[in-house]
């Protein structure tokens, strides 16, 4: 449990893990023995010898887990030689595959063939199977070495889930205590017999009392590093928050936060380095200075965290809306939990240097349990009435992406409050029941899981400010930002192999699986790797930015300078960005080594499933390349389709986007533009014709209303005198004389303005001279009216009882 817990240790071991292990045992060094022995060859006597004691190791069972870790080194080492030697000659191989295959087909049966050509397939044949016999050799006992890898895998794995699993005396029994007591008492006696030993020593009082000095010295710049450094360097963070603000200021305030953590290291190391100056000389003595020192840094660490997390400064942002007594309550709660993971460190060391026995350790890891399980619960309440606090913004894009953000780190909240409560109650139970290794499993890679989380969130903001700062963008754009999210995602998946770490995986877990994503899995006859995913990223990425750039040139500078209208401007653009993106996944794919031949039959099975069940988005894509070709409407202009009229604003392979004139977008399918019927106002030119209706009564003189239209239509500056407006007697209609003006627009789009104006002038000028736009009347006769005078009582009585047979019958 002891490699779980200590964050930095995690950090570092990553660091060392992937620049690759050196030294003469390294597995994987380029220049280890791995590497010699391969370009020697395998040597498979020795290799046999490995295999007989490996599989009796096995068989056996009996060997400890350093053990078998050391053999899985050594057979891990044989593995990398077997499959290195497993690529041997192919250069050969193929060449002389080549020089078979350009002989053609071997003769069928009852056939011949020149026998030059027989000799020398028969030569052929029998130098490629001498070249392949060491690629043979070398398959077959990378097999075995692998089986055996994971035979011992497997026996490791037993042996952790039976720890984990395993019973001991509950640490509540009095029996327990007492072995407790008696265990530290003999831990005690044997650490003073070290002291005494260095002490009685003249030769070690000597030589301490000559590093006294240093010694004292050595503690005391620690000490003040230790205690004085932390809250030197907080106070310049408050300074520096006082007089900036702003990405920079929040960059900076990390990066002097961190400070925190370097000066009290600094520290640690001076107050070490007096230990090992005075009588820090015994194996009980030096195992405690290291076992301190890990749990100083642990400690130290969850300080850090918790003043990043929960600031005092309420000028400084927060990820959580908590109040300033609430910040106060969740640093002391971090910083608690680090205090408990940094004893369990110190713990775990003891008792593996000390010998304690199974009660000891219960006993002493209960407070530890009991104290995290209270802090987890309480924590969870916290967390259940936090809720992060997003910047005001006027920009949707930026009010949008931090309700979302809110809503997630809600949600996010909620889980993390109902697993730590969970974990309280499970630790609690499986401890008092004697289950002290499930109890410490549920309680301390929780802290350190948190751990990484909280350097996670750390990391996000150092992210956001960061390209705050570099694209000039205020920190709410950049918190709407694509490329921090995609920053944060990757370091998010950068940490699982932490994570993994912290929940009890081993670094030979963590190498085999890199080994998987690096060697990649056989997909179709391919084998897609970690190394090909990442070329085809980097090929495509490239390809998009020089497809975009071309685009942005072409669209700013050559096109503006051609004859060519802006539609198809638009369409060339268009067209350039698909060919362009096509043509970058094709490279990628190539790039990547990917043998797209291997696709062949999953690509036609796809065809037929994409003809029968997405046959409308086919149909509609290619209705979109036939309008970007063909450009019968183009954004900017004014159509009418199913009913539907506006501007078009964005044409795409799929739809188009049509904007109506009360501002709502609608999206009609391309294939509705090419096969149904479309109305283009504004196709070619701007040119266009409204029709103005208007009716006089009877009573007017027409030649008189037809001349005064015609003047009317003429005096609007947007009619067109070429052709000339055109007043038209419709017809006798029942109320009025109808007449219809035929105006011709030089820029169809006024075409409701220009209507609204000559209806206004038509009104005004029929006022001034006397012409009356009459409205439609009706007259109503009634064939009896005297059932209309007034009645009196008799008659009111006898309506009333004839009412009953009358009321479905009309005057």
């Amino acid at each position: 449990m002891r490699r779980l817990l200590d964050p930095l240790a995690f950090l570092l071991a990553a660091v060392l893990w992937i620049a690759g292990p050196v030294g003469p045992g390294a597995p994987h060094g380029p220049f280890g023995p791995a590497a010699a022995q391969a370009q020697q060859g395998p040597d498979f006597e020795t290799w046999l010898a490995t295999v007989g004691r490996a599989e009796d190791t096995i068989a056996r069972g009996l060997a400890s887990d350093a053990a078998f870790e050391t053999l899985r080194r050594e057979l891990v080492d044989w593995r990398s030689q077997f499959e290195t030697a497993r690529s041997v000659n192919d250069t050969r191989v193929r060449t002389v595959q080549a020089e078979i295959a350009a002989l053609g087909p071997p003769p069928a049966e009852g056939e011949t063939e020149p026998a030059s050509v027989a000799i020398l397939r028969d030569t052929l044949n029998a130098r490629l199977d001498t070249l392949l016999v060491p690629q043979r050799e070398a398959d077959v006992a990378f097999n075995r070495a692998d089986a055996l890898i994971r035979e011992i895998d497997q026996i490791l794995r037993q042996r952790q889930a039976a720890e984990l699993l395993g019973r001991d005396p509950s640490p509540v029994l009095p029996t327990s205590w007492t072995r407790a007591l008696r265990d530290i008492a003999r831990a005690g006696v044997s650490l003073v017999n070290e002291v005494r030993a260095v002490l009685d020593s003249p030769a070690q009082r000597a030589g301490l009392e000559q590093r006294l000095p240093l010694a004292i010295g050595l503690l005391v710049i620690g000490g003040v590093l230790i205690l004085v450094g932390r809250r030197l360097v907080e106070r310049v963070s408050e300074w520096l928050s006082t007089r900036t603000s702003g990405p920079a200021a929040q960059l900076g305030g990390l990066f002097v936060s961190l400070f925190q953590i370097v000066l009290p290291m600094i520290g640690l190391g001076a107050v070490l380095a007096s230990g090992q100056l005075t009588y820090a000389t015994g194996f009980l003595s030096q195992s405690l200075l290291g076992a301190l020192s890990g749990a100083a840094v642990t400690l130290i660490l969850a300080r850090w965290l918790a003043t990043r997390l929960f600031p005092a400064d309420d000028r400084i942002y927060q990820f959580l809306s908590l109040s300033h007594e609430d910040r106060r309550i969740a640093r002391f709660y971090a910083t608690l939990l680090g205090f408990f993971l940094a004893l369990y460190r110190l713990l775990d060391r003891m008792v593996e240097v000390t010998g304690f026995s199974a009660e000891t350790q219960g006993v002493l890891q209960l407070p530890l349990i009991l104290g995290a399980a209270v802090v987890f619960w309480r924590t969870g309440a916290l967390m259940r009435r936090a809720a992060p606090a997003p910047q005001e913004s006027t920009e949707p894009a930026s009010e949008a992406s931090a309700l979302g953000d809110a809503r997630f780190v809600a949600s996010m909240l909620w889980v993390l409050s109902q697993i730590l409560n969970a974990a309280a109650v499970i630790a609690v139970s499986a401890a008092a029941l004697g289950y002290g290794k499930l109890a410490s499993f549920a309680v301390f890679p929780v802290i350190g899981t948190l751990g990484l989380i909280g350097i996670l969130v750390i990391l996000q903001g150092a992210y956001r400010n960061l390209y705050a700062l570099v694209s000039g963008t205020s920190q709410d754009e950049a918190g709407a930002a694509l490329l921090p999210v995609l920053a944060t995602f990757a370091t998010g998946i950068a940490m699982i192999p932490l994570v993994a770490l912290v929940w009890g995986a081993r670094w030979t877990d963590i190498a085999d699986a890199w080994e998987v994503l690096r060697d990649g899995i056989p997909v179709g006859g391919n084998r897609i790797g970690l190394g090909s995913v990442l070329t085809i990223l980097v090929v495509f990425g490239f390809g998009f930015a020089a497809t975009r750039l071309l685009q942005a040139t072409l669209r700013s500078t050559v096109l503006p300078r051609t004859k060519i209208d802006p539609g198809g401007r638009n369409a060339i653009t268009a067209g350039l960005g698909y060919v362009g993106l096509t043509l970058a996944a094709i490279a990628a794919i190539t790039a990547a080594g990917v043998d797209l031949t291997g696709f062949a039959l999953v690509a036609s099975a796809l065809s037929v499933g994409i003809g029968f069940g997405l046959r409308a988005i086919v149909e509609n894509f290619v209705s979109g390349v036939i309008m970007l070709i063909e450009r019968p409407i183009s954004e900017g202009d004014w159509i009418e389709v199913n009913g539907q009229m506006g501007i078009v604003k964005n044409i795409s392979v799929r739809s188009t986007q049509i904007q109506t004139f009360d501002r709502t977008d609608v999206i009609v399918p391309n294939s509705d533009f090419v096969a149904g019927v479309v109305t283009n106002w504004t196709r070619g030119n701007t040119v266009g014709r409204v029709i103005v209706p208007v009716g006089v009564s009877y009573a007017s003189d027409s030649r008189k209303v037809e001349r005064i239209l015609m003047e009317i239509c003429e005096a609007h500056p947007l009619v067109a005198m070429d052709p000339p407006p055109r007043v038209i007697f419709r017809e006798f209609g029942d109320s009025a004389l109808h007449f219809e003006c035929y105006c011709i627009l030089r820029d169809v789009n006024f075409k409701l303005q220009v209507h609204s104006d000559i209806n206004h002038a038509i009104h005004a000028r029929f006022r001034e001279e006397g012409i009356e736009i009459p409205f439609p009347q009706t007259d109503l006769w009634l064939r009896n009216p005297e059932t209309l005078a007034p009645a009196g009582p008799q008659a009111r009585a006898r309506s009333a009882k004839r009412a009953p047979k009358d009321k479905d019958q009309t005057a």
